[in-house]
This record gives structure tokens, sequence and C-alpha cells, in this order.
């Protein structure tokens, strides 16, 4: 049996002695882990744990003894299970398990745990109008927001019996141990499990991390592979505490001791914390602790594995210049020892630290060094990483039968892989050549697949891919679509530190998006969080963003500056495309400015830049320009679009109305289908632009302005 817990440990508990029943020979140490994640989450901890194995492995013998020893010591017990029979309605494993306890409840303790959200719950559990009587109307709801409101009535109602405790499951409380306390709720055969059951299963653990609430799950490994749905939901569940608490109790264990696991268990836990958490300091500072460690014993194996780990966070959390140096440390030293992985490893990190300078002449070369040293080593993954990135480096350089080569070479490399994330990165390159060479119908058909394999992947990877999107449904004239898309990024972004490269890759596909929308909100706002990002590239000079945002706002010094900037670093590494933008967004800079010759001068750049593009074989880069720069003339008979006060965007204006309405952050998520956390950067924006610093004044300025 394979063993995978989601959650929080804090310590095992001492073994249960159980009466009435042959003890569970050889389950016993399962059973304490179990029973310690159990009691952790009836302490406040919502956790999940999952028993993964083939049938006959031991998994539901270990359910219903833990069902019995968790109702021996109070805790109550609700149980229930998917199945492969045909017609099976939705949410078949919670139905089981709160039926039993729907009908056997008294009514005021259902009428009180179900609260304002009886009459959705009653949507899917009648059982609960049966109890309840007449339940007032739930109003008419589009599907995705009605299926919002059962989760969240779902979970607010487990969290309830979790916190009241329930006498009425598959397990009532022993009679001494006084009252009842916590919920275990065990789902079996989560392999059958409909994609509604496991999206539930997901928003609970997420929205009610402090109910007192322990999921236990068991599925088949063999059968799990075949339930994307699963293999999503087991993504998305996924922990960084446990991984944490394990690297810090192994430190503990290891202390005095010395060693090279000493140095691995600090790399891993310093991956994990910079790299999957966000802890940039405490990461690099562990990945330090590893190389002093491995310099003292003096293998140069861990040396390099430890320098490489270092200078990587660094470089992500944007310290570009500690890190680089540090990586090429790393490639000298494993190219001594003759490290083929570790070779790869430093060269990779390495491509990506030099792509963000701009540097990417010296990307392309430590690419094509590495080629000989993955071909040695035989690693399929690697293999398919080379060509991916030659594949990209070509697409920046316009090189298109280089392009087309490589791509060929990495999707046949790829056919050996069961990962996903190489189809994703691949459609992702896909749409990146359509997007420039001006096939925007392709661009965004490729940029659509690559987006459903990364979300599936997980936030974390999708932070880095889905700007991308939004810039082509923005140059397809989709804006509803761009905008609700561009949303979306910033929740995602807002996750990661300021300065991280996260960040950047998100924002300034933002502000290209904005920018081409002449979103001029927007844009405003993405400015202050590129300036950590200055002198870098990220598939766009960061400095020409920043120019092109200046120009927008009219601040014609600032804006000479970073174009200044931006043309200087497109020349020097001969990236030729942004050299055409730079020179696109300084006709555009040369025509709102005014002066002498300024129509004259803006042609003029206007018309090398067409040249470049055309020299690139960019035509879609070119009709971009040609639009910023001439912007078609309007029909006379079309009505123009109304001009919104103080700057903000379509979707603050819908944002103020809902404020002024008397709607609360969350009202209004729920209304537009937003984050909580992207409403109130959209209320902080409101107040930035119209100049207040509250919803009052914020009403008052919408109804001066027509808006309410």
């Amino acid at each position: 049996m394979v063993w995978s817990a989601r959650g929080t440990v804090h310590g095992a508990m001492a073994m249960l002695t159980v009466s009435g029943r042959t003890p569970l020979v050889g389950r016993e140490r399962e059973l304490a882990r179990i029973r310690a994640h159990l009691e952790t989450a009836v302490r406040g901890r919502c956790a999940v744990v999952l028993l993964v194995g083939e049938p006959g492995s031991g998994k539901s013998r270990l359910l219903d003894e833990t069902a019995e020893r968790a109702g021996a010591h109070g805790i109550a017990v609700l149980r229930g299970g998917a199945s492969d029979a045909e017609g099976m309605p939705p949410y078949l494993p919670f139905l089981e398990a709160l039926g039993r306890y729907l009908l056997a409840a008294p009514a005021d303790e259902l009428r009180a745990d179900a609260g304002a959200g009886a009459a959705v719950l009653a949507m899917v559990f009648p059982e609960l109008a049966v109890r309840l009587g007449d339940l007032p109307q739930s109003y008419p709801l589009p599907p995705e927001q009605g299926r919002l409101r059962l989760f969240q009535a779902v979970a607010v109602f487990l969290a309830a019996l979790a916190r009241r405790g329930v006498q009425h499951g598959t397990a009532a409380p022993a009679a001494d141990h006084g009252p009842p306390a916590g919920l275990l709720l065990i789902l079996d055969d989560l392999h059958w499990a409909d994609t509604a059951t496991l999206d539930l299963l997901v928003h609970i653990v997420r929205h009610q991390p402090d109910a007192p609430l322990l999921i236990l799950g068991a599925y088949r490994e063999g059968e799990a592979a075949e339930n994307p749905a699963l293999e999503r939901a087991l993504a998305r569940l996924e922990a960084h505490g446990p991984a944490r608490a394990a690297f810090e109790r192994a430190l503990i264990l290891l202390a005095g001791r010395g060693g090279g696991l000493t140095v691995q268990v600090l790399v891993d836990l310093g991956t994990l914390l910079a790299g999957s958490m966000g802890l940039y300091a405490d990461g690099i500072a562990h990945a330090r602790r590893a190389l002093d460690r491995a310099r003292r014993l003096g293998d140069r194996r861990l040396e390099a594995a430890a320098t490489r780990t270092a200078g990587n966070l660094m470089m992500r959390s944007n310290d570009l210049a500690g890190g680089i140096p540090l990586l090429e440390h790393a490639l000298a030293l494993a190219t001594a020892v003759d490290d083929p992985t570790e070779v790869w490893e430093c060269c990779g990190n390495l491509v990506m630290a030099y792509c963000w300078t701009g540097n990417l002449r010296r990307a392309h070369e430590v690419t094509a060094a590495s080629m000989e040293v993955v071909e040695r080593a035989h690693d399929p993954y690697a293999l398919r990483h080379v060509y991916a990135m030659l594949a990209a480096l070509a697409t920046f350089e316009a090189d298109w039968a280089a392009q087309e080569r490589y791509h060929t070479l990495a999707h046949k490399a790829m056919e050996r892989l069961a990962s996903a994330e190489p189809r994703g990165f691949l459609a992702h390159l896909r749409g990146l050549a359509a997007y420039l060479r001006g096939d925007d119908a392709v661009a965004e058909e490729a940029y659509r697949e690559a987006v459903t394999i990364f979300r599936a992947l997980g936030p974390g990877v999708l932070v880095w891919y889905l700007g991308s999107l939004a810039l082509t449904l923005a140059a397809r004239g989709k804006r509803a679509e761009a905008l609700a898309c561009m949303d979306e990024v910033e929740g995602l972004a807002s996750a990661h530190p300021p300065a991280s490269m996260p960040v950047a890759e998100a924002v300034s596909y933002l502000a290209a998006t904005a920018l081409l929308l002449g979103d001029r909100g927007r844009a405003v706002c993405c400015y202050p969080q590129l300036l950590p990002f200055r002198g870098q590239f990220h598939d766009h000079l960061v400095d020409r963003l920043l120019g092109a945002i200046k120009t927008l706002q009219g601040d014609w010094p600032a804006a000479r500056a970073h174009l200044d900037q931006a043309e200087r670093v497109a020349r020097e590494q001969g990236i030729d495309l942004e050299l055409g933008r730079v020179l696109a967004d300084r006709a555009v800079l040369k025509l709102r400015r005014g002066g002498r010759d300024s129509a004259e001068r803006a042609g003029a750049l206007l018309h090398e830049a067409l040249a470049t593009f055309e020299r690139l074989g960019m035509p879609g880069e070119a009709r971009r320009a040609r639009v910023r720069v001439e912007p078609p003339a309007a029909p006379r008979s079309a009505p123009s679009r109304p001009v919104l006060p103080a700057g903000l965007s379509e979707r603050e204006v819908e944002v103020l109305r809902l404020v002024a309405a008397g709607h609360s952050n969350r009202e209004i998520a729920e209304q537009l289908v937003l984050s909580e956390k992207t409403v109130a950067n959209h209320l902080t924006n409101i107040f930035i632009k119209t100049g207040t610093d509250n919803r009052a004044a914020a009403t008052a300025f919408a109804v001066r302005h027509g808006l309410a």
C-alpha cells in the first residue's frame, strides 16, 4: 500500500487498544498515523488523509477500524462512497455520508447548522426539505454561481457539524468520553468519484481550514490514473506543510551527525520554502547552510548541487546579480566532477537567468552546449527540455526553420514522457509563434490548450503562462474575455512575493494587454509593479513597457528615458523583435507629444519598425504596430464609447456601482465571479484614481458622475 497524507502532522499518538474485534495485524502503524491526523484535526485544523492501494491491500479494513476507534473516543463519523454503477447522481459520496444524519438529527439542530444555506442545500439533499418543511425559494443563478453557492453551503454545514459534534451519524460517541467533538468524514472509492464531488472536496478543505474535520479518503492507485478529475483534485489538495514538517524533523534527527544526507535535506527544504511556498529568504538561507556544509565535507558533487540551488533561488527572487555567478560556479563544479545530470540542471537554470537579463545570445550558447551532455546522459526529460528551449529561443530570434525543427524534435522526445507539462509548454510555444506571425486564431487555440493543461497542474504553474492568453484575446478583439482573463492573472500573481519572477512574467503580460486594449487605468497600475524588474526581459523588455505606460500618462521625459534604455538593450543584445516594438512605441511618443515635424518623425520610426517586422517574418507584430501608431478612424455613424471618469476601467466601474449599491466585497466577488482579493485590488485602484479613501467617498464620487 502507498501512503499519501495531506494535512499537518504534529506528532504520533499512542496506539489504541480495541475491544470486541481481532487486532488489525500489521496496520497499527498506519492507524497511529491516521490517529495523529485526527487528533490534529479535532483541535481545529482541517486535514485530508488519503489511503492509496490496489484491491485487497487493506484500505477498507483501515477505514472500518478508524471509524470504530474514532467513535469509541467521542468523535463522530459520517461515511459515503463513490460508485461505478451507471446513472449515479453527482456528489454521491456526500449524499450517502449526510443522508442518514439528515433523516435522524433533530430539526432544530438541522435548521441551526444549515443556516441561510438551507434552501441551497435542499436542492441536492431533498431530505432537508422533508425535515424542515417549506424553505424560502433560492433565487435563480447562473450555473457557475449556483455551484459556488452550493459548495459554500455544504462547507459551512459540515464545519458547523464538526464544531458541534454529531450524534446521529454512523458512529455514536461513547458515553464515557463526554460531549462529542470533531468529525471524521470517510469517502471511499474516490477513483470512481465524479468531478463535482472532487471539486466540492477541494473547496471544503480550502475554505474551512479551521474546522475540526478530518476527511479520510481511499482510492485504487491503478484506476486513479484513468480519472483526470481525481488527478487534478490531488494536485490541488497537495499541501506543503507536511513536507516542510518532515524535512525539519529529519534535520533534528540528523543534528550533529553531519554527512551528505544533511546537505540533501537542506537543499530540498530550501527548494520547498522558496520555490513552492514563496518564502525566498528562508529558502535561500537553508541553501546557503547546505553549501557551507558541503564545502566543509569537501564533496564537490554536493557542493555543485547546493551552489546551484542557492543560485537558482536567488535569481527567482530577482537577485540576478547574485544568482548568476553562483550558477556559473555550480556549472564549473559539475563539469569538473563529470556529473551530466547536474551539468544539465545548472545549464537549465542559467539559460533562464540569461533570458531574464535579455542576454538571449548567451542563453542560446549555453543551451546548445548542453546538448552533448544531455545526449550522453540519455535523459529524455532533459532532451525534451533542450529542444523546447532551442525552439523558444529560435522563436524570439525569428529563425522559423530552426523553430519548426526543434519543435518537432521536442514533440518526438515528449512522446516518451508521461508528464502533461511538456505538452503544455509545446502548445504555449506554438501559440507564441502563431501570435508573432499574425495567425491570432491559431494562437488562441494553442494558448487555450496550454492553459487547460497548466490549470490542472495548479496555480503555481498557471501564473507563468495565463497572461499570454489574455494578450491574444485582446489582439482578437475579445475585450470582455481578455479583461476576465486579466482578473485571473492578477489573482494568481497576488499569491507570490511582489518582486519575484512569477510576478514579473504575469505583470509584463498584464501591461502589454492593457496597452493593447488602451486600458489606461490597468496600465498605470502595472507601472509600480514592473519597476523592480527594470532592465529585464520577460517575453517583453520591461523598460519598453514602462516607457509605453509613461507615454499613456503624458510623462514625456520618463517615457523617453525608459524607451532609450529599452532600445539600447534591444540593439546590444540583438533582440530585433523588441527593437521593432521600441521603434513603434517611439513613434507613438512622437505623435502624442506633438511639436514640429512630429508626424513626419513618427512616420519614419513606424516605417523602420515595419521594415524590421517584415524582415523577421512577423506580420502580426507589424499589424499591431500600425494600429497603435495609425489607429483607424471610427465610422461617423458609430456611437463613440463613453469616456469613463478618472481613468476608471470598465471593470472598476462595475465594482464601483456595486459598492455604491451597498454590497460587500464578498457579494461583489460572487456577482462578478471574481475572487475577494481581486475585488479588493479593484477597490484600491478606484480609491487611488478617484482621490477617495473610503467606500462612502467613492459612492459619492459615483453619484456625482452618474455611475450610480
